[in-house]
C-alpha cells in the first residue's frame, strides 16, 4: 500500500502520496466552475443537476474530497457529506477553513455543506430523512487501463480501497432517502444495483437514478 503523509504547502495542508520511488502532492481544491449568476455550470439543465431532480436536501454518502458536495452546495442544494476516511476529512475541512473569499462559490459552500466524518452505511439510518442521496463509489477499473487516475482518484482509492460493501451503502441509501438515490458510474460499468429508472448521461459519466 502506498505511505500518505501529511505536510504544509503554502498554508495549505496537503497529502503527499509515496509509492514505486514516485511522490504526488495533494490538497482537496474547491470545484473548477464558475459560479457566477445565470452561469452554464450552475444551470439545473446541467447533468448532475437534472439527475438530482426537484430537491431541496442532499446526502452525499461518499464524499472523497468533496468536489462533488461543493458543487452541489453551489448549485443551491443543502448538502450533508459523509465521509468514513479521517485523512480525507481532514483535508477537506482544512479547505473549508481556507475558503478564498475573492472566490464567488466560498460563500454558498460556506452556508449549504456540513462535512461529518464517519461511515454512511452507519449514519443513514439515524440521519435527518434527505431528498436525495448521492452515492459516488470508487469507479471500477478498466479491463485496459491507457493511463493513470487523475492524483486525487489514487490517493482516495489507496486510503479508503475499491468500496467493497458499495452494495450494502446503495441499500441504506435507498432506505434513507425521501425521493430518490442518485449514484454516479463511469459508462464502461453497469448500473450498481437493479431498477434505475433512468439515468443522464454527460461525455465521461452518468447518474443512475433510482426512484422511491
Amino acid at each position: 500500500m502506498p505511505e500518505v503523509v501529511l505536510h504544509r504547502i503554502d498554508g495549505r495542508l496537503t497529502a503527499r502520496l509515496m509509492a514505486s520511488g514516485r511522490s504526488m502532492d495533494i490538497c482537496a481544491q474547491p470545484p473548477a466552475i464558475d459560479c457566477r449568476p445565470h452561469s452554464r455550470d450552475l444551470s439545473r439543465k446541467q447533468p448532475l443537476a437534472k439527475a438530482l431532480g426537484a430537491a431541496d436536501s442532499i446526502i452525499d454518502a461518499t464524499a472523497g474530497l468533496a468536489q462533488d458536495a461543493m458543487f452541489m452546495a453551489c448549485l443551491g442544494y443543502r448538502v450533508t457529506a459523509f465521509e468514513r476516511s479521517p485523512l480525507l476529512v481532514q483535508l477537506v475541512r482544512d479547505l473549508l477553513d481556507n475558503l478564498d473569499p475573492a472566490n464567488a462559490c466560498s460563500e454558498a459552500i460556506r452556508q449549504r455543506l456540513a462535512l461529518t466524518q464517519g461511515d454512511a452505511i452507519q449514519l443513514l439510518p439515524r440521519c435527518e430523512q434527505a431528498d436525495v442521496v448521492y452515492v459516488d463509489p470508487m469507479f471500477p477499473p478498466k479491463r485496459r487501463e491507457s493511463a493513470l487516475p487523475r492524483k486525487d482518484i489514487q490517493l482516495i482509492r489507496s486510503v479508503v480501497g475499491d468500496d467493497a460493501d458499495s452494495r450494502e451503502l446503495f441499500q441504506a441509501a435507498l432506505e434513507a432517502a425521501g425521493k430518490r438515490v442518485v449514484v454516479k458510474r463511469p459508462h464502461y460499468a453497469p448500473p450498481l444495483a437493479a431498477g434505475v429508472h433512468h439515468s443522464i448521461k454527460s461525455k465521461l459519466l452518468r447518474y443512475d437514478v433510482y426512484l422511491k
